[in-house]
């Protein structure tokens, strides 16, 4: 019986350590795919904030390929909004592919051509407050 016992106990050992290697090889496989640049391929989930920051492209190439203004409607799937604009999935992915090739090869404008953020002023001070006064005496 003691042997049957340490039979059940090495088979789990074994699967619990293979699958710890798989997770492993995936995350190692994972981490690779994100050093070498690699692009991962549109999927329907993506939004524009995500598809800006994976493919290192400005936000507004992607939301003008995506026909969507800056702001909450941004955050839709790209799935949602092909349905809303009764345009085909694979439509938007080609024209988000053409439009992230386009901008990779246009150059970065230097940081002096950037423009800057508009100046925003201080919140003004409260009125100091009135001294309170000693009550009148009678």
């Amino acid at each position: 019986m003691l042997s049957r016992k340490r039979l059940i106990y090495g088979l789990a050992l074994v699967t619990a350590l293979l699958i710890t290697a798989s997770f492993v090889m995936r995350a190692a496989h994972r981490v690779e795919a994100l050093r070498s640049g690699a692009d991962e391929p549109l999927r329907p989930w993506m939004n524009a904030h995500y598809i800006a920051r994976s493919y290192r492209v400005p936000l507004p190439v992607v939301l003008e390929v995506l026909s969507v203004e800056p702001g909450p409607g941004a955050m839709r799937p790209i799935g949602r909004l092909a349905r809303d604009q009764n345009r085909m999935v694979a439509e938007v992915f080609d024209d988000l592919r053409r439009a992230i090739a386009q901008s990779r090869l246009s150059p970065t404008p230097a940081p002096h051509e950037i423009p800057a953020l508009p100046e925003v002023p201080d919140p003004p001070t409260p009125p100091p407050a009135a001294e309170p006064s000693a009550p009148e005496a009678p």
